[in-house]
């Protein structure tokens, strides 16, 4: 009998160890993670005759406005180029600087062939961009000069500056 209890004891101990749940230990938590990727801002000029802006021998005069020599409609004197390594649209801008006394408000600039647009180049890059929101892509900037009758025989130059900043 004793040997029936001891086996029946050992068997319910067996029967309790397999019956019970198998509890496994685990965890898990987390966390944020965040990157903050910066703006790639690139740009290049295409001149329309890959030597600047050149205007040649003009003769003063009230009513008439000269263009790059090598401008025509479609063919601006400058292209501003967004490269498409620019992550961010940009917006557009022209500024310019002479020394002398040539007028900078004598130099112009349009984004139209036609100059529907055509406005004086300022020391300051405009309050308003002249591209909004640029996407990749080429921009036009015909270059316009106007020379009052009175102006004084030589050459006269000025720094143009084109600018492309985060929107």
């Amino acid at each position: 009998m004793k040997r029936i209890l001891v086996s029946a004891i050992i068997s319910i101990v067996l029967l309790a160890t397999f019956a019970l749940p198998v509890f496994a230990v685990s965890e898990e938590t987390n966390t944020t993670a965040s990157v903050t990727v910066g703006a790639i801002i690139s740009i290049t000029l295409q001149d329309a005759n890959n030597d600047g802006i050149q205007f040649g021998t003009v003769e003063p005069s009230d009513t008439e406005i000269f263009g790059d020599v090598a401008q025509s409609d479609g063919t601006p004197a400058i292209g501003v180029t967004v490269q498409s390594e620019t992550n961010t649209r940009v917006d557009l801008n022209i500024k310019g600087e002479v020394s002398g006394t040539f007028a900078l408000s004598n130099w112009k600039f349009s984004t139209n062939y036609d100059q529907s647009d055509i406005r004086d180049l300022t020391s300051t890059y405009p309050d308003l961009p002249i591209y909004d929101e640029a996407p990749a892509g080429t921009y036009a900037f015909y270059q316009w000069v106007s020379v009052p009758v009175g102006t004084e025989a030589g050459t006269y130059t000025a720094t143009i500056y084109f600018k492309a900043e985060n929107d």
